[in-house]
């Protein structure tokens, strides 16, 4: 049969960190137009001084995948762009473990890396990253979770990528990528998820689809061909997803007046602490620049009094003996009285996350389906 642009390729599951995971349609066309729009960024960002992706020292492109093939960004963004440009594609066999990337990247030339926060993270606070010879790396992108501050001024310091590191923003319903932030820009926006890439549009919008001005917080929305036609045999669903072509994320955000677009938090994770909007994420990223924490989770728990309260799920780096009035302390060093966690638990094991790295809070509120291990990503 003659195929179609608009005929599904591929069905992905997302994620199901807030819920049931449902079935995302991505097609021909779609994903065509997903490589197109990364390719067309990565040329853009070279000639504006961003970097070039090219091998400093010869030999071909090479990209190394450690996101799972049933993830969008692992299929559709990195192993559909490297077959389409001509890259080396590799492989890493066997569950996550950034002594094996290190190795890998040494001995298989990697130029391009395209990993997850909790990978980067893995790899460059590793006791041995100074050990292996990581000079062929040329760029190195991440994505699927917010990027912690500290962790990138770590890579910065440890990878020869200082101005080919790239933040990527996206969804299963975009068939990957929707925007990128990297190199000058991310230098000096680190906290941006970027642009958008130059096939779709994108706003900030009220809850009827209208655009908000700059500045103001609303929902991501995003328009063109990589939106998804729908969820398979999940008509409902879709209605509410995809609204006159429009995408409805579920993520609040922002954008500034040079088109640059911030995430503050999923809706579905904000907290609401007296009649107070609390952002998870900056929690997390003001708990993630302290020496002694490896991990660390912001969760909402139901008060009568306040409606919720912020409490942090902590793991702790080996033989810290960090307590709970610390790690409030810190934070209030940095952020409003109203955003210090109330409650404080310590875990002695990584967080639970999915195969593509993404936190499961859903488990940390007792809602979770199917109790995902670290080890899934380990």
């Amino acid at each position: 049969e003659p195929i179609a642009e608009n005929h599904p390729w591929v069905i992905l599951y997302t994620s199901g960190t807030t819920g049931r995971p449902k079935g995302c349609i991505t097609t021909h066309g779609g994903t065509v137009s997903q490589v197109v729009g990364i390719v067309f960024a990565g040329l853009a960002g070279a000639l504006l001084g961003s970097g070039s992706p090219m091998p400093s020292a010869g030999g071909p492109m090479t990209n190394l995948l450690t996101t799972p093939l049933f993830h969008v960004g692992g299929l559709h963004s990195v192993s559909c762009t490297a077959l389409s440009v001509g890259a080396k594609l590799v492989f890493l066999e066997g569950k996550f473990d950034p002594v094996k990337v290190m190795q890998t990247i040494e001995r298989e030339r990697v130029t391009t890396w395209g990993s997850v926060p909790t990978m980067l993270h893995r790899v460059v606070h590793h006791a041995d990253v100074a050990k292996y010879d990581l000079s062929s790396l040329t760029a190195v992108s991440f994505g699927a979770a917010p990027m912690p501050p500290e962790t990138l001024r770590r890579a910065r310091e440890v990878l020869p990528v200082k101005e080919n590191l790239t933040n990527a923003y996206g969804l299963t319903e975009t068939h990957g990528v929707a925007t990128l932030n990297g190199g000058k820009d991310l230098l000096g926006r680190g906290g941006s998820i970027g642009r958008p890439l130059p096939i779709l549009d994108m706003q900030i919008g009220d809850p009827d689809g209208n655009p908000l001005p700059d500045g103001q917080l609303g929902e991501l929305q995003i328009h063109g061909p990589t939106v998804t036609p729908g969820y398979w045999n999940r008509p409902e669903a879709t209605a509410e997803t995809v609204v006159r072509g429009w995408l409805r994320t579920g993520d609040l955000g922002t954008r500034d007046a040079e088109g640059f677009f911030f995430i503050a938090d999923r809706a579905k994770d904000m907290i609401i602490r007296g009649g107070e909007n609390v952002y998870c994420t900056e929690i997390e990223n003001v708990l993630a620049s302290h020496p002694e924490i490896d991990e660390a989770c912001v969760i909402g728990v139901p008060d009568p009094e306040l409606g919720e309260r912020v409490k942090a799920i902590v793991f702790r780096r080996p033989q810290s003996q960090l307590d709970a009035g610390a790690v409030q302390r810190h934070v209030a060093a940095h952020l409003a009285k109203f955003k210090v966690p109330d409650f404080v638990e310590f875990t002695d094991k990584a967080l639970p996350r999915n195969p593509a790295g993404k936190l499961l809070k859903n488990v940390f509120r007792g809602t979770g389906a199917v109790p995902f291990q670290t080890d899934d990503l380990e």
